[in-house]
């Protein structure tokens, strides 16, 4: 039979897998609010403990989410500090750590009570804090099915997900960085699927180093990839400006396809670019063979329209640009795609991602 604790631990990796996930998780707008006053205060405490309390509720719904410590008199009391050192803990190790890292999550004073409710108020110094957290802690005791239960725990961490969306990520810089371990980090971080997201802040970030190592090139800009590039005032994934002429990159990691082409076509010239490249990263150019010969017309009908058509295969362009800008340069790479992933917007997974990738180089 699956212990308490067991299944608690299971259920976090659950639900933050899902949120994590591609599939949208609907928000409970209220619950929501609830949650986001305890990521918004300054005590950490009671952002985990909203985390803990939980997952125990999820792990057994006849359980007291306010409950601290077994044998506190009720009869769903649970010893919540216990199960916090073997779930909470493994569980913020194995996500990247959103919370620093501590053996046991409730050792202070205001969590070693019977049971977190308003009789502990006033020992509280941080009282709207308090109010908060017991608020949504109220709001656990409300059921005892297991799929709201669970809910509820997927609910809290969409919050934290929130709360750290725009935390900075530290990437550990290697002290050397050959072009081979470069090229390898790369291709690891954009083998995992993303919608783009990876490989568009990787070409915004080779563009940007360029520029860093003194070519012409100004004005970076890689807009969210989730945004419509007209709403975002953008010719393309990625446009900049040299000393002679307007650029625009669009950025793919599958094959191209003649109507995309045509759309790009039409937004670079209606915002009056004067190269437009496409940087595609898959094994072939195009999704049918004939729409090579078919993007070979359309470059020399838009070159003599005044409209410079690129076509390159992701890695030969990632590979000169590397190879330009020497060791240093591909130091500062790497950092650039942090600052790439931070400035799209990119999800907290994706930094993470390259952090890991970058530490072990």
């Amino acid at each position: 039979m699956t212990s308490h604790i067991q299944k608690g631990l299971e259920l976090l990796h659950k639900a933050w897998s899902e949120i994590s996930g591609d599939d949208i998780v609907e928000v409970d707008p209220s619950f929501a609010e609830l949650v986001d006053n305890v990521f918004s205060g300054t005590e950490t405490g009671y952002k985990k403990a909203i985390i803990i309390q939980a997952a125990g509720k999820a792990a057994d719904p006849s359980l007291d989410a306010q409950s601290m410590q077994k044998g506190d008199g009720t009869e769903n009391s649970w010893d919540a500090r216990e199960f916090a050192k073997q779930t909470f803990v493994p569980w913020n190790q194995s996500v990247n750590e959103p919370f620093t890292h501590s053996a046991d999550p409730y050792v202070s004073n205001p969590y070693r009570v019977p049971r977190f409710d308003v009789s502990q108020r006033s020992q509280r110094q941080k009282k709207g804090e308090f109010d908060f957290a017991l608020s949504v802690l109220e709001h656990l005791n409300t059921t005892d099915s297991d799929d709201k239960a669970y809910t509820n725990l997927v609910q809290i961490l969409l919050g934290l997900k929130r709360w750290i969306a725009d935390k900075d990520v530290n990437y550990p810089l290697p002290n050397r960085a050959s072009l081979s371990k470069i090229t390898e980090a790369t291709a690891e971080f954009l083998n995992v699927k993303s919608g783009g997201t990876r490989l568009q802040a990787v070409v915004a970030a080779l563009f940007q180093t360029l520029a860093n190592a003194g070519f012409q090139i100004v004005d970076i800009a890689s807009a969210h990839v989730n945004s419509a590039d007209s709403s975002a005032k953008k010719a393309g994934d990625v446009s900049f400006q040299s000393a002679a002429a307007n650029f625009a990159a669009e950025v793919k990691d599958r094959p191209l396809n003649e109507a995309e082409v045509i759309a790009s076509i039409n937004k670079a010239r209606i915002a009056n670019i004067s190269d437009l490249m496409f940087i595609v990263r898959a094994r072939r150019p195009f999704e049918k063979e004939s729409e090579l010969a078919m993007f070979e017309d359309i470059c020399t009908t838009q070159f003599s329209s005044g409209l410079n058509i690129y076509l390159e295969k992701f890695e030969d362009f990632s590979r000169v640009c590397l190879s330009l800008v020497g060791e240093d340069g591909r130091r500062t790479f790497l950092e650039e795609v942090g600052n790439s992933l931070s400035s799209q917007k990119a999800d907290i997974s994706h930094k993470w991602a390259w952090s890991k990738i970058v530490k072990a180089l």
